[in-house]
């Protein structure tokens, strides 16, 4: 189970990590975004030295990941005491881009994650266990926000865009037309809202735009060549002056 962390979220799913394999999604709730100057160089200083945690691919080595706990880590941040869940969905050709049954399906999810809030039908009840040290618990008390179309053209790739790759973007490219997408839509950046940003197949994704880092990249998303793909879905917050607005 995870505790969520604080304000925008970014998550990606196999293959289109934030853009790539099979995800769909619903209808538009919201007019699209403008296209925008590219905005990401200065974004790039602000990437995490450190990949944020991510689940590995299953024919990954397994490791123990915790030597000395039993119980989940708790490194000092805020909980989520309720969320509203945003899909967006960034795509330059629309909707049309994700396969069929995608966008509904899962749309579908969502909506029976808010129709269940508060009762223990599913895992994300065990959230209400958890708190910070403010004494804040991590309800499970979530209401879906709606799907969200962000038609605005992808940056130039910076990482690996081989075929059937049509498009791979890094971490901050990532952060940075999420940020923008908010604030063009006057949404909110709180501790109560959490996007969940997805592209179309064969838009993948890596954490960084070093070939020469370990792992290459920073580690990218399944759908990319078996060397480099190291994840199939992460999540991380923003940066902090981001969630203090």
């Amino acid at each position: 189970m995870r505790i969520r962390p604080s304000g925008i979220v970014l998550a990606a799913s196999a293959a289109i990590a934030l853009a790539g394999t099979q995800l769909g999604m619903t209808t538009s709730t919201a007019a699209a975004a403008s296209p925008l100057p590219s905005h990401t160089a200065a974004r790039a200083a602000r990437a995490p030295a450190v990949p944020p945690d991510y689940v590995p691919l299953r024919s990954a080595k397994r490791i123990r990941f915790d030597l000395v706990f039993t119980n989940m880590d708790y490194n000092g941040g805020p909980v989520m005491p309720s969320n509203t869940d945003y899909m967006v969905l960034w795509s330059p050709k629309g909707l049309s881009a994700y396969p069929a049954g995608y966008v509904s399906g899962l749309k579908t999810f969502f909506m029976d994650l808010a129709h269940d809030s508060g009762g223990h039908q599913n895992v994300d009840s065990v959230s209400a266990q958890y708190q910070d040290s403010t004494g804040t618990f991590a309800r499970y008390k979530t209401t879906f926000g709606g799907a969200l179309a962000d038609t605005d053209p992808y940056p130039a790739s910076q990482c690996p865009a081989a075929k059937p790759v049509k498009a791979c973007l890094t971490d901050p490219q990532i952060q940075a037309e999420l940020e923008h997408f908010v604030a063009a839509h006057h949404l909110k950046t709180d501790l109560g809202h959490e996007y969940f940003l997805l592209a179309p197949p064969h838009v993948e994704d890596c954490f960084s735009n070093k070939p020469h880092a370990s792992p290459p990249y920073g580690g990218c998303s399944a759908g990319e060549p078996f060397i480099l793909a190291k994840f199939c879905a992460y999540h991380e917050p923003v940066a902090d002056a981001v969630l203090r607005r």
